[in-house]
């Protein structure tokens, strides 16, 4: 099982604690130990398939390896029009970004000037803890 293959593929860290409903440690603690929990095989091993990706749903071992190394399309060294992100997007007509009260409100910053640089709609709704970290001007 490649831990970090399947985070990439998954869309970053934050889809898969998003998935998962964990919080960054939790994403760490899989990347260290390089396995995931019983719990979330199912609904990783589903995420994978919608994916595409034909991968065996006990151990999360990649049946064929005609897929490439994605890279994730959120890592500041790649550009943002990584082709697995682009085609995801592609069948959206609006993306929602939620920032909530977190240092990673500076990062959402970028995120969102990369999705309007690629042509995509974005929507942004900034909590009252996000306005700690950020104005509501600097998301406009």
């Amino acid at each position: 099982m490649n831990v970090d293959k399947i985070i990439q593929i998954l869309g970053g860290t934050s889809a898969l604690q998003a998935l998962l409903n964990v919080g960054p440690s939790a994403i760490s603690n899989y990347r260290r130990r390089q396995s995931f929990p019983e719990y979330a095989r199912i609904k990783i091993w589903q995420a994978l398939k919608a994916h595409g990706v034909d991968i065996d749903p006990e151990t999360l071992s990649f049946l064929n390896d005609s897929i490439d190394d994605p890279v994730s399309p959120f890592s500041s060294s790649t550009p943002f029009n990584a082709p697995l992100m682009h085609q995801t997007l592609e069948k959206q007509s609006s993306i929602l970004l939620i920032i909530g009260g977190g240092i990673a409100a500076y990062k959402a910053l970028d995120l969102i000037r990369r999705i309007k640089e690629q042509g995509f709609c974005i929507k942004v709704i900034l909590t009252e803890g996000g306005a700690q970290f950020i104005t509501p001007l600097s998301v406009g």
